[in-house]
């Protein structure tokens, strides 16, 4: 679930960029290296140097190398100190970064070479004294792009912030199993600094309106609280916990200067950090933080702002939920649903945006608890959303919610009125999808969902014995699905495995009408299609990393195969059914070995219960002795 596409054109104003950057450095290095490579070079090429000459001009080379290598630390001092006049001190000196050791040295190599040559006359380099001296000056100078470079991120605001962050995470790191564990020695390195303390230093940022430093920060925070290997031990996490707690600091320090994309990306850091933290201590610390964050920055924002927000917490908790199945999270995206909708204070766009995702959590509240009443909530708002925006001034929202609006008719589908349901969802992706051909990927999978939503009608028409209706919804599935699969085929590994999936589905309702109409060729025609989806399927994907899914899709092998197994023995070709009988008996036990390994109990005995048929149908073929080899005996029920 993520805000409509229109919310995200509105961006804050930044401030106009007045600062030296990059390409700025290189290009007056490049230029300091050609000036100094054109005069070397020319007054060299102008005649046979005298030895008086050559001693004068290595006397000048090493003159300007020292002024260039003098000047050059000076600025270095001089900058270092107005950014510790501004910012405050911090202990990670450019001394020690490898810009600046690179820069010493090869500045340090003509000035000791040219030094030698004129104290000693060795006569290893008499002839070329000057050549060697103009070609290591030249080194000396390009080793100024890099250091320049270091020297302007060093004192920049992200700079000092950036070292603070790294003095932490050794700080930490060193302390190990012998270092201080009271949470006021754990916080100290991160939370005051060795100077002016990070949380001043970011609260004169936001008040200045210079986000963009903030950002990075944040950024940064993030990461390493998510680095690989973090959470492995005491300190680690001790870390984490504290770059976490810093990131809802900065999130109120940003709340009250009315910075709100500063608290929106904290808050999404803090999400992340939820989801993706691999020790379930931070992950929880994360996830409570979000809504220690929430309610203070609402507190200090004014009412639009805090709607903005509202409907950000929501988002972030929608994809929470929907990334960790964490029921909590969608409890506390319902409650700030509920408060958001009342509040109508944002302009018709903003507050269909709001709409828009609030629908989205009830609808995955009906899906979670199989409700008709969040059902009917969700489609009450997405309607009121839809009506915010007209199809023509914002194609895109319009499609989004037409989106969301099938999948919310999907949920109602499973407590109410099945056939409507399905009807209406398939209308409503299907309408998506044309108002994005321009969006291939987005047209695609929302013809997908539609191809999925004929497949569940088809099969409600077949529940009720209405069949031809039933070949009709599962027609114009198949008519959808080709499409979508040849798209995703080399661009989504997901969803090229759900749309064959789906795909196979469809054709195993139709063979199932046309079998209970003893149309016996069709039926197999359409039994075959489908095992070449679900085959197709389970080979593009990795049992390794998706497991149950690989089973379900095993599970379904097993179903189709016991569909063909029963048509070759209404057609007495009975050795073809024994086979198709023992490859359904293998499907289901390769199913039931991968749910008992997960510990997945409920679909586990559904596939025994299939595996128990399989082998009731096989065990009657051999009873009634109609087969014309002896087939191998079937696999024990596990």
């Amino acid at each position: 679930m993520k805000l409509l596409p229109a919310a995200h054109l509105i961006k804050a104003p930044k401030k106009p960029e007045t600062e030296v950057n990059a390409v700025t450095v290189a290009t007056l290095s490049l230029l300091a290296i050609a000036v100094v490579f054109i005069v070397g070079e020319a007054y060299m090429s102008r005649a046979a140097l005298t030895v008086d000459e050559r001693s004068a001009l290595l006397v000048a080379f090493l003159v300007c190398d020292v002024i260039a290598f003098t000047l050059s630390l000076l600025a270095s001092v001089f900058l270092s100190y107005l950014s510790s006049a501004r910012y405050g001190s911090h202990a990670a000196s450019l001394i020690n970064s490898p810009p600046f050791i690179i820069y010493t040295a090869l500045m340090l190599l003509p000035i000791i070479f040219l030094a030698s040559d004129i104290a000693f006359k060795p006569m290893a380099f008499e002839g070329v004294e000057a050549e060697a001296a103009l070609a290591l000056s030249l080194m000396g100078i390009a080793a100024l792009v890099p250091y320049s470079i270091s020297v302007l991120e060093h004192v920049k605001p992200y700079g000092v912030l950036a070292s603070m962050l790294e003095e932490a995470k050794k700080e930490f790191e060193a302390a190990g199993r012998d270092g201080p564990v009271e949470p006021v020695a754990f916080q100290k390195p991160v939370l005051r600094g060795s100077g002016m303390s990070m949380a001043v230093l970011l609260d004169r940022l936001c008040r200045s309106g210079d986000g963009e430093p903030v950002l990075k920060a944040l950024d940064g925070m993030k990461d390493m609280a998510l680095s690989k290997g973090q959470q492995k031990s005491c300190g680690s996490i001790a870390l984490s916990s504290s770059l976490a707690s810093l990131i809802a600091e900065t999130a109120c320090i940003a709340a009250k200067h009315g910075n709100s994309e500063i608290v929106h990306h904290a808050i999404d850091g803090l999400r992340d950090v939820a989801i993706a933290s691999t020790h379930q201590g931070v992950a929880s610390l994360a996830f409570r933080l979000m809504d220690y964050t929430f309610n203070s920055c609402a507190s200090a924002m004014d009412e639009k702002a805090a709607s903005r927000l509202r409907a950000r917490m929501m988002e972030d908790y929608a994809m929470l939920y929907d990334r960790t199945g964490r029921r909590e999270a969608l409890e506390r995206a319902a409650e700030i649903a509920e408060k958001a909708v009342g509040f109508r204070t944002l302009s018709s766009g903003e507050y269909g945006d709001t709409l828009y995702v609030a629908g989205g959590v009830y609808r995955r509240l009906a899906e979670a608890y199989d409700s008709e009443e969040h059902a009917t909530k969700a489609l009450t708002l997405l309607y009121e959303a839809l009506a915010a925006r007209s199809a023509e001034a914002s194609p895109m929202d319009h499609a989004c919610i037409k989106g969301e609006i099938g999948r919310a008719y999907m949920a109602l589908a499973k407590v109410k009125n099945p056939v409507k349901s399905y009807r209406s969802a398939a209308s409503a992706f299907e309408e998506a999808g044309k108002m994005l051909n321009t969006t291939s990927w987005d047209s695609a999978a929302y013809r997908g969902r539609a191809a999925q939503a004929y497949a569940f009608l088809a099969d409600e028409y077949c529940r009720g014995r209405r069949y031809d209706e039933a070949i009709q919804a599962a027609r114009g599935a198949l008519a959808l699905y080709p499409e979508a699969v040849k798209f995703f085929e080399r661009r989504s590994p997901e969803d090229y495995v759900e749309t064959l999936s789906g795909m196979g589905f469809a054709h195993t309702i139709v063979s199932e009408v046309y079998l209970k109409s003893r149309m016996f060729d069709l039926s197999l025609k359409h039994a075959s299609h489908a095992l070449d989806a679900y085959s197709r399927a389970a080979k593009a994907m990795d049992a390794r990393e998706l497991p149950e899914r690989y089973a379900f899709i095993k599970t379904c092998m097993g179903l189709t195969q016991v569909a063909v197994a029963e048509i070759h023995f209404r057609e007495k070709r009975y050795e073809s059914a024994i086979s198709a009988c023992d490859s359904a008996i293998a499907a289901y036990n390769e199913a039931i070995r991968i749910y008992d390994d997960k510990g997945k109990e409920k679909p586990a005995a559904a596939a025994r219960k299939h595996l128990k048929k399989a082998n009731g149908l096989f065990n009657t073929m051999m009873r009634i002795g109609v087969a014309d080899r002896k087939p191998s005996a079937p696999m024990i029920e596990q």
